[in-house]
């Protein structure tokens, strides 16, 4: 199981979401380059989203993430992806060159070819019930059904969040995960949303997910870094 400590900016604050409405936030820390140090020091697999980015294409914060990313690559410690409003080639490409895995979706279906050869590249589904969202979450976009059928044709590293429960610390059903294996089974899975406890963890392992991104529940110590292990 592969454990991703995640890493929300938001006008150069650490922040977290709740169902992916900016209107209901909270900041954890106004110093997101310590609280990256401390997930760096504790050997994570750090999961980095711009949400400035992800709203208004603003870049605000692109010093504080090049700055964790330049560190990283000096420590070589951490596993990093990047997500986030990456709909700009120029950018995806520079990041590319710096860290692990770079994370689209609202460009998914735009030069499919490139992306789908690029391991570097993973995607990322966010829904609610049998619709996805794009553009921040703000876009309801294709239907859930056809979405799966596409990607059950390659085999990718798929992150899926149910955006009904990020951030709620609702805990994750089995049936539910189970049902999102089946959607994609040529795919590998990294689940994103509502984990709240070390059970949510043992669920995942038992149906056989790759990796779940874990938030609040790092923040309000539900769970400890010091207690994960692969």
């Amino acid at each position: 199981m592969k454990i991703f400590s995640s890493l929300d900016i938001y006008k150069k604050s650490c922040v977290r979401l709740k169902k992916g409405k900016f209107s209901d936030l909270k900041i954890f820390s106004k110093n997101p380059l310590k609280s990256f140090l401390f997930m760096l020091n504790n050997n994570m697999r750090i999961h980095i989203v711009d949400l400035n980015c992800v709203k208004n294409k603003n870049n605000c914060n692109f010093e504080i993430i090049n700055k964790c990313v330049l560190i990283n690559n000096l420590k070589k410690n951490s596993i990093i992806q990047l997500g986030g409003g990456l709909r700009n080639f120029k950018k995806i490409n520079f990041f590319l060159k710096k860290i692990n895995y770079i994370v689209i979706s609202t460009l998914i279906f735009k030069k499919k070819s490139y992306f789908f050869k690029n391991k570097k590249i993973r995607f990322s589904i966010d829904f609610i019930k049998k619709n996805l969202f794009t553009e921040g979450w703000l876009k309801k976009d294709i239907c859930f059904n056809k979405f799966n059928n596409f990607f059950n044709k390659k085999n990718k590293v798929l992150i899926v969040t149910d955006i009904s429960f990020d951030g709620t610390l609702k805990g994750l059903k089995e049936e539910n995960i189970k049902k999102i294996k089946m959607n994609f089974k040529k795919n590998n899975l990294i689940l994103s949303g509502g984990v709240s406890s070390y059970k949510d963890i043992n669920k995942s392992k038992r149906v056989g997910i790759l990796g779940l991104i874990i938030g609040k529940s790092f923040y309000e110590k539900r769970i400890k870094i010091c207690h994960i292990k692969d």
